[in-house]
């Protein structure tokens, strides 16, 4: 990962002495999990600029989701570049954000955001925020611009590039996680989004990193988790009341037959009965579980038979706003009743996670019609048919979303009414399918 602080020619000594460089010499900083390189790369009659380099070292680990995962950091890739970036700050800078105010700018390439999120990130800190977007992939170059210290600019910028970009998400342990957040807390203390930025560590967490944040966060969880069972099953008999979801398993099945999908992955374990329907269809040839929490993943032993875990049926942990090379070469990966828990400013993640990287050649996609909600049996106190429901769409706009996706994929995009129709209102489940040309 590169960093580059800019200011202006004047200010040269300025940035140098904070950041303890010398115009012709090159400072390496020896940290925990890697190093971190610091030189002047540019120079001219305008601007100077020092270049900080953090590298990843090999260290004990695997991949999420592997037996290793419980090593205080994982194998290098982008959440552990982000680990580093944070010891950077700790190793590069003085204890205090004391220093020389001047104008600085930060560029880091490489960040996979949009401009609306990283300013509601960035500019309650003080800081003007621009991104500019490459022509591909979704990945762009952050730059961020204020009148601030060198120390103070860095330890903004690192603390939030896990929530910056869905794809430096961490996998640690609860105690190196819970390290990582007092630093984080320190630094961003008084920010609105704080509890947010703590919770995106390791969102969507797995149960230990829930456990260590708990007390960060002030939650209960034992509360919450007894109040997300009962809003499922609230919800869930509210479906089978309108007819939804056995309307919703018949039309993820007749798509997978009827377009040859053999490798198929499944995020949304919901009850359960897609999931053993799946498993004992002779046309699936292998079968992925995928979600974040360790716990939903062992209910899945008792929806299937259990010499097939391992062999027909895989079981990964892991979240469509996670780039998985696991996910890659599937048939169809369905996303049944998972985008409205996602945060909508961090669609464009999922987007990219799910039809961009792991590319499969389909991608079904069901969510709760919004216009059936004046229907609906049980709506919660937000107005929708689960509290923990970021959104819920409308035919309209959900149609609007799935054309504009197929648009920045390439892909052909299908919207399909599942279940019984109200004649004024439409049916209770928006599927979307999206099928890659060619």
């Amino acid at each position: 990962m590169l960093l580059t602080l800019t200011t202006d020619a004047e200010r040269q000594s300025g940035l140098l002495n904070a950041l303890g460089v010398t115009t012709g010499g090159m400072r390496t900083v020896q940290l925990p999990s890697g190093t971190a390189t610091l030189f002047l790369s540019s120079a001219s009659q305008t601007e100077s600029a020092v270049s900080v380099l953090v590298e990843a070292s090999r260290v004990a680990g695997g991949r999420r989701g592997s037996s290793a995962e419980q090593a205080p950091y994982p194998a290098p890739g982008p959440g552990h570049a982000a680990i580093t970036v944070l010891e950077a700050c700790e190793g590069l800078l003085p204890a205090e954000d004391d220093g020389e105010v001047i104008p600085l700018r930060l560029t880091v390439p490489g960040v996979a955001c949009d401009g609306p999120w990283a300013r509601k990130l960035l500019e309650p800190l003080g800081y003007e925020v621009a991104l500019r977007p490459a022509d591909t992939g979704g990945i762009g170059t952050l730059l961020v611009s204020a009148r601030t210290t060198v120390p103070r600019l860095l330890r903004h910028v690192c603390a939030l590039l896990p929530a910056l970009d869905d794809g430096l998400g961490l996998t640690i342990d609860s105690a190196g996680l819970a390290a990582l957040a007092d630093r984080v807390r320190r630094w961003l203390d008084g920010h609105p989004l704080l509890d947010l930025v703590l919770s995106r560590y390791a969102s969507p967490p797995p149960l230990p990193t829930r456990q260590s944040l708990a007390p960060l966060l002030e939650e209960d969880l034992l509360d919450l988790d007894a109040s997300m069972v009962s809003a499922d099953a609230v919800e869930a008999s509210a479906d089978r009341a309108m007819g939804a979801e056995p309307a919703r398993q018949a039309a993820i099945l007749d798509l997978l037959r009827t377009n040859s999908a053999r490798r198929v992955a499944l995020f949304g374990i919901g009850d359960g009965v897609l999931v053993h329907r799946l498993a004992g269809d002779p046309d699936v040839d292998l079968l992925t579980i995928a979600d974040p929490s360790t716990e939903a993943l062992a209910r899945v032993a008792g929806y299937v038979s259990p010499d097939t875990i391992g062999h027909h049926v895989i079981l990964i942990q892991s979240s469509p706003l996670y780039r998985d090379e696991r996910l890659q070469g599937c048939d169809a990966i369905i996303l049944r009743e998972v985008i409205e828990h996602t945060h909508p400013e961090r669609l464009r993640t999922l987007e990219r996670c799910v039809l961009e990287a792991a590319a499969p050649r389909m991608v079904i996609v069901t969510t709760p019609n919004a216009d059936l909600n004046p229907r609906w049996p049980s709506l919660c106190a937000n107005g929708r048919r689960h509290p923990d429901h970021r959104f819920e769409w409308g035919r309209e706009a959900f149609s609007r979303w799935a054309q504009r996706l197929a648009g920045q994929t390439g892909c052909v995009a299908e919207v399909v009414p599942v279940g019984p129709e109200d004649a004024e209102l439409g049916a209770p489940t928006l599927m979307g399918v999206f099928r890659r040309a060619g």
